[in-house]
């Protein structure tokens, strides 16, 4: 299965091993990193990485990880990621991050709507999810504009800095596809 996907100013290719060093940095950013995992530690972002450099399948049980690279520099600046729950039909989970950098010029919103075709259109998912911390308005704000829906709150759910916060789950049907 064709698994690029390619938008007017991205290329979003499956992770591959020479862009270790990019999500390692990444990965180890607090600016990036502050509502996923801020204490998250070089030895489990080496682990994860190498689950991510299989080949993906919509059957497979292993989160399918995009390589977001600018068309025009070629250089990266992200990365995306999407894991079926329950192969092939899903639902979808997704997950972003960006470069500090590249925050801020719609590049997210962009990944995020090759994505979601890829998975309702391609993949044939009914329903893509995403779980953000509680405080990550420029999540929630790109989440919205995409047309998901806040579905529950899980009370004091994540732990950061010794204190709890609440994971909110968002959802996107097929038929709500903007």
């Amino acid at each position: 299965m064709q698994t690029e996907l390619q938008t007017s100013r991205l290329i979003l290719r499956q992770i591959k091993r020479q862009d270790y060093s990019f999500f390692m940095s990444l990965n180890m950013m607090q600016e990036v990193m502050r509502y996923i995992d801020p204490e998250r530690s070089e030895q489990k972002n080496a682990y994860l990485f190498e689950g991510y450099l299989p080949d993906w399948t919509p059957e497979a049980r292993q989160t399918m990880m995009w390589s977001i690279e600018e068309r025009e520099s070629h250089s990266l600046i992200g990365t995306f990621c999407a894991k079926l729950q329950n192969p092939p039909l899903g639902p979808a989970e997704i997950g972003y991050r960006l470069h500090p950098g590249k925050q801020g010029h719609g590049y997210a919103r962009e990944a995020a709507k090759a994505v979601l075709h890829f998975l309702f259109l391609t993949c044939r998912t009914h329903k893509v999810t995403a779980v953000v911390t509680e405080g990550n308005m420029a999540s929630i704000k790109l989440l919205e504009k995409l047309g998901f829906s806040l579905e529950g709150v899980l009370r004091q759910q994540y732990r950061m800095a010794d204190s709890w916060f609440d994971d909110l789950h968002y959802g996107l049907m097929r038929n709500e596809l903007r």
